[in-house]
């Protein structure tokens, strides 16, 4: 909270923090976190971070209209991008049959 800072009234919620059996630790995350806020690859705005394994994560950020997950993989000490995917969120709005 402080090296963010971040008022310490806001309290940021995990699933994973009460998890038993943690993938990665947590101070594992927060560096993570910290190398995707420096990163000028991803936006420090992203909407979830999925631990698929000790080595893996995918971010995952939505827009309006896109959808991009990016895979990461663990090199050393250094979390470093291994694919971009990137996906048009189709939402119906141009479909006149959804209309009628």
């Amino acid at each position: 909270m402080e090296e963010h800072k971040i008022d310490s009234m806001v309290k940021i919620e995990s699933p994973y923090e009460n998890v038993s059996e943690k993938i990665l630790s947590m101070e594992e995350i927060r560096r993570i976190r910290s190398q995707i806020a420096w990163s000028k690859e991803i936006s420090p705005f992203y909407d979830s971070l999925t631990i698929q394994s000790s080595e893996r994560v995918k971010i995952r950020r939505m827009t309006s209209r896109t959808m991009y997950e990016y895979q990461h993989l663990k090199q050393g000490d250094k979390w470093v991008l291994e694919t971009v995917a990137r996906g048009i969120i189709d939402r119906g709005e141009n479909n006149s049959a959804a209309k009628n």
